[in-house]
């Protein structure tokens, strides 16, 4: 149940993201990326992207949280509202805490989860990277795996084709 008043939209959002989910718009239908693991679907290379449009942000690792305090209503407690802080302990202690509220969630095992799964992210997302490219290129969705391969980090190698003939 909603204990708050919102939009249907903001709704839809809070529940998904419950299951790890993002709702979009694809056209005209709304469909539903779902953060997991997968095997990659597409390889983005320097033969893609366009000519230096490749931008690596490193984040900073100082507003991390090494402790996150989950808001939830409890069932175990008569549907009360209820606190639980759950530490990541391979974090560096000078990390601070964070807090989101768990619309949803009524056990404390779920909050743990959910814990933990934002923990690590926040330990193990270091770096975001953004790239153009030609529409035609794009044969992908929200939600998919790709590998990337670029010169400036060095990740792999690769390239275009400038010319060939029928043997070589």
């Amino acid at each position: 149940s909603f204990d708050s008043t919102q939009t249907m939209w903001d709704a839809a959002i809070s529940v998904a993201k419950i299951g790890r989910a993002t709702p979009y718009w694809r056209g005209n239908t709304i469909t539903v990326a779902v953060d997991k693991a997968a095997i990659p679907v597409a390889l983005i290379s320097v033969g893609n992207i366009g000519l230096d449009s490749f931008d690596e942000t490193f984040l900073d690792m100082s507003s991390r949280a090494n402790a996150i305090e989950a808001d939830f209503i409890n069932y175990e407690k008569d549907l009360s509202r209820d606190k639980l802080t759950v530490m990541n302990l391979e974090a560096p202690s000078e990390w601070g805490t964070a807090s989101i509220a768990l619309q949803g969630v009524i056990k404390p095992s779920e909050a743990y989860r959910h814990c933990m799964y934002n923990l690590a992210t926040t330990q193990l997302l270091e770096r975001v990277v953004n790239i153009n490219m030609d529409i035609d290129s794009i044969a992908f969705t929200l939600g998919d795996v790709i590998n990337v391969q670029h010169d400036v980090p060095m990740w792999g190698e690769g390239g275009r084709i400038v010319s060939a003939t029928e043997s070589t």
